[in-house]
Parts: C-alpha cells; sequence; structure tokens
C-alpha cells in the first residue's frame, strides 16, 4: 500500500489507480503476476521494499526475446537516482542473458522524471500515441555478429 499511491500511479494505467485498501492491492499484485514476472526492489542497507519491476516477454524472430518493462517506485524514494541505477542494473542483467534484443517502455507524456531517466540511460523515443511515448532500448548481441 505504501508503494503503489495516488501520486506513484498518476501516470499508469486506470486499473493501477484504484488501489484504496490491502485486498485491492493484493488482487492489482495478482493481475500484474498473471501478466509477467513481478521483481520487487528492495534497498540493499535496510531490506525495505521500494518499488516493483516487472518485466513482460515477448517472442521476437531468431529466438530473440523483447522484455516489455514496467516500474514504480515508492514516492519517498523518488529524486535519488534510484530510477536510474534501477535501469542500469536491468540493462546490465539483459545484457548477460542470451537471447535480449531490446527493453521496450511506455510512459506518459507527462511523466517527465521517467522519459529523462529514460533517455538518461539511452533509450529512444519508437512511436507515440495520444498520451504515450513508447521508448526503446536495443541490447548488444554479440553472437548474432559476423565477420
Amino acid at each position: 500500500m505504501r508503494i503503489v499511491t495516488p501520486n506513484t500511479t498518476r501516470f499508469a494505467p486506470d486499473d493501477w489507480r484504484r488501489i484504496v485498501n490491502r485486498q485491492d492491492a493484493k488482487s492489482w499484485l495478482d493481475d500484474r503476476l498473471a501478466e509477467s514476472p513481478v521483481f520487487v526492489v528492495k534497498e540493499i542497507m535496510s531490506s525495505d521494499v521500494v518499488g516493483f519491476v516487472f518485466l513482460h516477454p515477448i517472442p521476437l524472430p531468431l529466438e530473440l526475446t523483447e522484455l516489455r518493462l514496467g516500474y514504480i517506485l515508492g514516492e519517498s524514494y523518488w529524486s535519488q537516482g534510484l530510477g536510474t541505477e534501477l535501469m542500469e542494473g536491468i540493462i546490465g542483467w539483459a545484457r548477460n542473458n542470451k537471447g535480449v534484443a531490446k527493453i521496450s517502455c511506455g510512459v506518459a507524456r507527462d511523466n517527465a522524471a521517467s522519459l529523462k531517466m529514460l533517455e538518461k540511460n539511452n533509450f529512444y523515443l519508437a512511436s507515440r500515441d495520444s498520451d504515450t511515448l513508447f521508448y526503446e532500448r536495443l541490447i548488444e548481441q554479440p553472437e548474432l555478429h559476423t565477420e
């Protein structure tokens, strides 16, 4: 409940903003688990839960995978560089996992902090619709290069 708040879900899909009690939070988490793997983000020193990461795998040709990324960080952890650090870790993990070709993420046009973090981590604008910008980050796959 302290992670999924009105401020942290302000730019999220509608069903993320309907959480008002523990049962709503549990149902929300069950729905996310049905869609994709969910990772809990913890602070190393305290082991406090600071957020969640969602990585939905999308099969691509040549046995490659696109990871559709979603994330939410608790409000008390904003503006500390945690999003950038988290994204650097996800990119590093993806580089070490054979077959991950790219990471993609949809971001609300007005979510300046997320847009800045994605651009800082070399994501590029791939497409857009009326309210959402879709960013991608290609992951180098050395085994696909030929000499």
